[in-house]
């Protein structure tokens, strides 16, 4: 039997990425959640930064978060092309303009 231990994988990858926005350093998880990608091609913006950041950061984060924020996020840390139009992509792990 084959015993698949995705917590021990997750634990290798690290804690995530840190990003410092509004004088605060947020951590985002090391690899992209598929949730997000979801998020990103259908244009819902709260979902994917709620995906990336946490649901309680919303708030915080929705109004100060502009296009070229989430862009260089999601270029330069998980290697998508979000784009600035809302029009996304997804593309097993990548996302890319349509």
């Amino acid at each position: 039997m084959t015993v698949l231990d995705l917590d021990a994988r997750r634990a290798e990858r690290g804690d995530g990425h840190q990003v410092t926005l509004a004088g605060q350093t947020w951590t985002l998880p090391a690899r992209l959640p598929l949730i997000v990608g979801q998020y990103l091609s259908t244009g819902d913006v709260e979902g994917a930064v709620a995906g990336l950041f946490r649901k309680d950061a919303v708030d915080v984060i929705a109004p100060i978060l502009d296009d070229d924020d989430l862009v260089q996020i999601t270029k330069e840390l998980y290697g998508l092309d979000a784009g600035t139009d809302g029009n996304v992509g997804w593309n097993g792990n990548r996302a890319q303009r349509r």
